[in-house]
């Protein structure tokens, strides 16, 4: 299983076009968590690669 580090979480959301605040939304965690998780202060929880990948899944189904 690959882990999703730092940059993969970076990269996921410039893929995705949305801001900090707007990504931290749709994962259900605070702006500050995820700066630190994009800035390697703190590991990528499992869960927050699992929730990127399935936010990017709707969005590629159309969903919301």
């Amino acid at each position: 299983m690959t882990t999703f580090d730092a940059a993969a979480l970076k990269a996921w959301r410039e893929r995705m076009g949305l801001s900090q605040t707007v990504a931290a939304e749709a994962l259900g965690c605070a702006r500050n968590a995820l700066r630190a998780w994009e800035s390697g202060e703190r590991r990528v929880p499992h869960y927050i690669g699992l929730a990127c990948a399935e936010i990017e899944r709707a969005k590629k189904e159309g969903k919301k």
